[in-house]
């Protein structure tokens, strides 16, 4: 778990440099949010790129520090396992570092497409993420059933 709470960091300080690298190159007014077919529906000002890779550093800072230390909380209040709570915390590391992965390979591609002069994001690839994210989804989802029905027979 250490290497991935590394590697988030890692992996939006290498976008924040990109952008700076490309940031002259990119219009003033942008796409903010783009819809099914790729293509912008709503507009801004450029400056509007820095925003997410804070917005998703702090969200990763806020949720690690949340799995780390609410297990230890959640035991000395009401003296529960604290090994289940850090399986679910495990979970939703994991859960999160994919959506992580995710946002950021749709903002760089973005950011590559601004730079050329394209106000568009490729539909296929915002496709593959929520697919990878569902399916993941869905196995947790089956994972905890099994388990639960397994709890149920012992």
């Amino acid at each position: 778990m250490k290497k991935v709470n590394l590697f988030i960091p890692v992996l939006w300080l290498g976008a924040v440099i990109y952008l700076t690298d490309v940031y002259g190159n990119i219009p003033s007014q942008i796409g903010t949010h783009y819809g099914a077919h790729g293509m912008p529906d709503q507009y801004g000002a450029k400056s509007s790129l820095w925003s997410l890779p804070l917005i998703f550093m702090l969200i990763w800072t806020i949720i690690t520090i949340m799995v780390r230390y609410l297990p230890k909380i959640e035991r000395n209040l009401k003296g529960k396992n604290e090994r289940n709570t850090a399986t679910l915390g495990t979970e939703m590391i994991t859960t999160l570092f994919m959506i992580e992965v995710g946002v950021w390979l749709l903002f760089v591609t973005n950011v590559y497409y601004l730079s050329h002069g394209k106000s568009y994001l490729p539909p296929y690839l915002l496709t593959a993420v929520l697919i990878v994210l569902l399916v993941y989804i869905i196995g947790l989802f089956l994972k905890r059933l099994i388990r639960t029905r397994n709890l149920k027979r012992d």
